[in-house]
């Protein structure tokens, strides 16, 4: 076990962290955080909505929901070239590459003109289920700008404003941009969003299966024993969790059931992150009557973060991170939790979560009863967090006689 941890600690580890900070990668990872807030208002709406259940007289605000969880992929569009710009030192483009982006991908969702004349587009990929598309006009429009970033008309300019230069040299690259895509849309007529959308579909379906949902919350436990930040793996994953959100969301609003269990409402505030990523809080409440006195005192230090699913300070402070003994716990339960949740799920036991929810940082339990509002799914809470007890217990215990030892030797 320790040449293992030696290996991915030497090896692997400085690699996956190097991925993280590539410029490309981290440009979409920024991008997801920047819109991160209207995913939290269109979960602050879901709140209201169930309190309209209660007060119908309260007001429909699901309209908001709309501007702001559904239109996640023409930001991105946006975003996308406009942070590898930045990343790269591009600033007198950055703009210019972001606007970009944001025309592409109107051109690629397709737009139809009605007997009036006017132009309408699909809504729907507009959103979430747009990500893919999104994210790869981003990359696409950020490559052709970083191409042509030293390309100028005007060598050896004295006389000319900076941005009446940046201007002409612009136009160019966007010309390229915009040019490319017409051939394709409007003189091949491929249809571009959908042939995305087809190729990443198999990985959409997969991580929708259980073996794909498994493997999802296994590897974001796995990456962060070893002191990695879940990101790393979050551009692929993002696109297929708040896709398949955004399918449950449209197929309630059809008045039909949500179906598609691998959503970020089912991991993340539901039953794959009870304390944290790797299901922590248990292992939190046990420190704070251990018999080790770090150990408890660092417990008690760290239980109101875990109630709230914050276990960066455990994780790095127990540590469970790079620790051999209590690695294995967090990987099993990557392993079974989500096993034992996409069963319960798939057979009809629990509802499927039906709305946008991202207030996972509300105490665990309150969130699993909110993403559905079946109490079935605070019976499973409740049955996941007996499972990882017992699966955190024997390691606790070896580890924690290893730091009552250790405390008997220095007194």
């Amino acid at each position: 076990m320790n040449k293992f941890v030696g290996f991915m600690t030497e090896k692997v580890t400085p690699k996956l962290n190097k991925i993280t900070k590539n410029d490309w990668i981290s440009a979409i990872q920024d991008g997801i955080m920047v819109v991160l807030p209207f995913i939290l208002v269109g979960s602050l709406i879901s709140v209201v909505s169930i309190l309209r259940n209660l007060i119908p007289a309260m007001p429909d605000l699901s309209p908001i929901n709309s501007y702001s969880f559904g239109l996640i992929g023409i930001f991105l569009a946006f975003l996308v070239p406009y942070n590898v710009l930045e990343k790269k030192k591009i600033e007198k483009t950055k703009l210019i590459g972001g606007l970009a982006g944001f025309g592409t991908y109107l051109m690629v969702c397709g737009l139809v003109a009605n007997e009036e004349g006017l132009m309408t587009f699909d809504f729907a990929r507009l959103g979430a289920g747009g990500m893919f598309t999104a994210i790869l006009i981003g990359l696409f429009v950020s490559f052709i700008m970083v191409t042509f970033d030293k390309f100028t008309f005007f060598k050896n300019n004295e006389t000319l404003p900076e941005f009446i230069v940046t201007w002409f040299d612009s136009m160019l690259p966007l010309a390229i941009i915009l040019t490319i895509t017409w051939l394709f849309v409007f003189q091949i007529d491929l249809d571009i969003f959908e042939t995305i959308t087809g190729l990443f579909k198999p990985l959409i379906v997969g991580g929708n299966s259980i073996v794909g949902y498994t493997i999802i919350v296994f590897l974001f436990s796995f990456v962060y024993s070893f002191g990695v930040s879940p990101w790393v793996i979050w551009p692929v994953v993002a696109p297929i969790l708040y896709s398949n959100t955004a399918t449950n969301v449209a197929l309630v609003e059809a008045g039909k059931t949500a179906t598609q269990i691998a959503s970020y409402e089912t991991l993340f505030a539901g039953w794959g992150a009870i304390g944290g990523l790797g299901c922590t809080l248990p292992i939190a409440v046990m420190m704070c009557f251990s018999k080790s006195k770090r150990i408890k005192t660092f417990g008690r230090a760290t239980i109101l973060p875990s109630i709230f699913n914050i276990n960066e300070p455990l994780v790095f402070g127990l540590p469970i991170a790079f620790n051999p003994i209590m690695m294995i716990p967090m990987w099993i339960n990557g392993l079974v939790l989500p096993l034992i949740t996409y069963t319960v799920l798939n057979m009809g036991l629990v509802a499927v979560p039906d709305r946008v929810f991202q207030l996972n940082f509300l105490p665990s339990g309150i969130t699993t009863y909110l993403i559905n509002e079946d109490f079935r799914g605070v019976i499973l809470w409740l049955v996941l967090i007996v499972v990882a007890s017992l699966i955190w217990y024997p390691f606790f215990k070896a580890f924690e006689k290893q730091e009552v030892t250790l405390e008997l030797q220095d007194n």
